[in-house]
């Protein structure tokens, strides 16, 4: 089976929702859960298909 980052990213949240995924050393040791990456990740998808992008192959923003 192969898994792909975003799996391995969701097993982490459904097992690990509260232990700390990344830490921003830019901003003060600032701590981001696993719960928080989800929520901030599902927020910037919902952002790219609010612009119209689709799921699919050739999908990519362009800035």
């Amino acid at each position: 089976m192969i898994l792909t980052v975003q799996d391995l990213l969701r097993r982490s949240y459904e097992m690990f929702p509260d232990k700390v995924a990344l830490v921003d050393r830019g901003n003060g040791d600032e701590e981001t859960t696993y719960a928080g990456l989800e929520e901030k990740s599902n927020q910037f998808a919902n952002s790219l298909i609010a612009l119209g992008l689709k799921k699919g192959p050739g999908s990519a923003p362009r800035f």
